[in-house]
């Protein structure tokens, strides 16, 4: 991957200048942007996206060789296979690559291409949990709506703060938003993340080029079209967001130092008590990833708001 070498660009809040790139995003499309520009430029020769597949309701990684067949999806809130699909790509992955990773993905991925010989540019996403598709079943039953009768499930995008965006087959849409709402109270649960999601490190900025995330606690969570929190962790990375400002593709907002990391303040401090407290996390992880008990809780939304306030007390004990 070749680029200038202009100065580093320190961390800041940036959105697309492209409205469209920038509406359709998670928040603020410079994730979307970037991939674009490097397909655009030949600086890299492939991306890592995602497509829907209506028959199962997942999103399945794909790759892409022209910035025409990129389609911006937002966040995806259930697990991807992104190492197992790399893995059976690899002997003939395109370099450079381009891909998005969650932070517990960005050093295997990296170690992976590096292994192949393929370059690439590594884009890491915040996270404060992942969620087995489990938890969007239960917000489909939740609404009483069929699977089989779901054409399009989107997670994020359509502005800040953006929310789940449910298309039926007969043209109808639901909307879940992602603050105080029956989606939030899922997510936060337990109940469907992943396993190693509770003993997730509290850190972030692995081997990545760069590290985005929502701009939680900085922006207002009101209706607009978002921005984009990132900070550079590579020489590489740097210079692609020196080239994306310089061409008016990124336009950029400074924030104050450590913008970042306290607009995810939250996560962290809970991922760092769960880490003080292994022996209850333990306990809290056996528990909500019992079959029998996630059975219950999930049967009668009553349960379901009782486990909701339990957890969130047993939080608050941890984190003192």
């Amino acid at each position: 991957m070749t680029l200038s070498s202009p100065r580093p660009l320190p961390a800041g809040a940036g959105y697309a200048a492209d409205p469209a790139v920038r509406h359709a995003a998670t928040s603020g499309g410079v994730g979307s942007t970037i991939i674009r520009y490097l397909l655009e430029t030949g600086a890299a020769a492939a991306a890592v996206s995602f497509t829907f597949d209506p028959r199962t309701l997942r999103y399945r990684p794909c790759l892409v060789t022209s910035a025409a067949d990129y389609v911006s999806v937002g966040s995806i809130y259930h697990e991807v296979d992104l190492l197992g699909f790399l893995r059976g790509q690899a002997a003939a992955l395109p370099g450079p690559l381009v891909c998005t990773c969650l932070p517990c993905q960005t050093k295997a991925v990296r170690s992976l291409l590096s292994r192949h010989g393929v370059g690439c540019f590594l884009i890491e996403l915040t996270c404060s949990s992942q969620q087995s598709f489990a938890a969007t079943d239960y917000l489909l039953r939740r609404l009483h709506v069929a699977p089989r009768d779901v054409a399009l499930i989107r997670y994020r995008g359509n502005g800040w703060p953006g929310g789940i965006q449910i298309t039926l087959r007969d043209g109808r849409q639901k909307f879940v938003g992602n603050i105080g709402s029956l989606w939030t109270r899922i997510f936060h649960s337990r109940l469907f993340c992943m396993p190693r999601c509770f003993s997730c490190p509290p850190a972030f900025g692995g081997p990545a080029d760069i590290v985005l995330a929502a701009p939680w606690r900085i922006d207002p969570p009101v209706p607009s079209e978002g921005r984009t929190l990132f900070a550079v962790r590579s020489p590489q990375g740097a210079r692609l967001m020196e080239e994306l400002c310089a061409k008016g593709l990124v336009r950029v907002d400074p924030v104050p130092d450590g913008s970042l990391a306290y607009s995810q303040e939250g996560t962290l401090r809970l991922k760092a008590a769960y880490a003080r407290h292994r022996r209850s996390v333990r306990w809290l992880r056996r528990v909500c990833t019992h079959p029998a008990y996630r059975r219950a809780v999930t049967a009668w939304p009553l349960l379901f708001s009782f486990h909701v306030l339990w957890k969130r007390v047993f939080d608050k004990i941890v984190s003192r």
